[in-house]
């Protein structure tokens, strides 16, 4: 706290009490979602007791995933926690259930042995989709337009050639 008896914070002494980092509390005050309350005669931001109460709010919307427009509708009265918690919650559903089937495909082709392109075909046939795109969504599109398979192999859709499974 500045030692002249106002009770405010310069922005070092607000990132000591917070543990966030200078940088970090610039940039939120950059983008709008943390207000100093003014500035020095040298025009040194500066902060009171309330901005560390909204710098830990923020710092914890942001550990929940929330980004910063978000930050700054909840902060505003915009939107509610709860409404942002719940399109957070439909996200992280989403990216749950995309992180089972990749983790589905990769113990196959792990138990199998399979090539990278049997990866990748297994990943297309698993439902690339313009909300999930997969990283062999290049390959995919070239592996349904050649009937023989990437480079060529004829890798069947179910199955592996050779595998002991039946």
């Amino acid at each position: 706290m500045i030692e002249d008896g106002t009770g405010l914070f310069t922005i070092g002494e607000l990132a000591r009490a917070t543990g966030l980092t200078v940088r970090t509390i610039r940039y939120w005050s950059d983008e709008g979602v943390l207000h100093p309350v003014t500035r020095s005669s040298g025009g040194y931001r500066l902060y009171d007791a309330e901005s560390v109460a909204r710098l830990e709010l923020i710092r914890t919307l942001r550990e929940l995933g929330l980004c910063l427009d978000d930050v700054r509708k909840v902060l505003s009265g915009e939107k509610d926690v709860a409404s942002v918690a719940a399109m957070h919650v439909a996200a992280l559903d989403a990216q749950i259930r995309s992180l089972k089937v990749t983790r589905a495909v990769l113990s196959t082709v792990a138990r199998r042995g399979s090539t990278a392109e049997e990866m990748t075909l297994m990943l297309c046939h698993l439902g690339d989709t313009p909300q999930t795109p997969r990283a062999g969504a290049t390959v995919c599109r070239r592996a349904a337009a050649d009937p023989r398979g990437v480079r060529g192999r004829d890798v069947p859709r179910t199955g592996h050639r050779g595998s002991r499974d039946p």
